[in-house]
């Protein structure tokens, strides 16, 4: 929830302009460690249980692509099986511009993304906004979470997410 996190610590800052610029830089930075921490310790639990396995987390909101690519580099290097994405807490979509390095290196090395997905009115996880990014990266895996979670089954959400799936080879929901 480091969209969230990132919300509600805004609302703390102070007001003069450039106290805001450092505190926000600050606030920033904790946040995406506190990523880069929460990834850490999944990995060090899927270490001690060989029957779990993770996805590591990431907000290309708060981390740039440098830092976007690093952080699903070596965390998958170090085990984790995929990347994951909460398109409602980032408050992004899937066809987002910020997103590209990470879909650019996940379909790269053969690496799924996880996305949460919503059919709610205005959700930010619709799928059909990672239509525009299985375009460009027609190798990109991606599961679709709940299955586009649709409040009216068979008619939005998951009938996108089938529509992609027939559409792109990569394309696989979750239940």
């Amino acid at each position: 929830w480091s969209g969230r996190y990132y919300r509600d610590g805004l609302y703390t800052l102070p007001d003069e302009p450039d106290r805001r610029a450092i505190a926000e830089k600050e606030l920033k930075d904790r946040i995406v460690q506190r990523v880069r921490d929460n990834n850490d310790w999944a990995l060090s639990v899927v270490s001690q249980q060989n029957n779990m396995s993770c996805f590591c987390g990431i907000d290309p909101v708060l981390m740039d692509e440098e830092v976007l690519v690093a952080e699903v580099e070596d965390k998958t290097k170090r085990g984790a099986l995929g990347v994951k994405m909460v398109p409602l807490d980032l408050m992004i979509r899937g066809n987002d511009p910020r997103l590209w390095p990470v879909y650019e290196y996940c379909q790269s090395k053969g690496i799924p993304l996880l996305a949460e997905t919503s059919g709610r009115p205005g959700a930010n996880g619709h799928p059909t906004y990672f239509g525009e990014a299985l375009k460009e990266f027609p190798r990109l895996k991606i599961i679709f979470a709940h299955f586009g979670h649709d409040p009216n089954f068979g008619q939005g959400a998951d009938a996108e997410v089938v529509e992609l799936a027939n559409t792109y080879e990569g394309v696989f929901a979750d239940v």
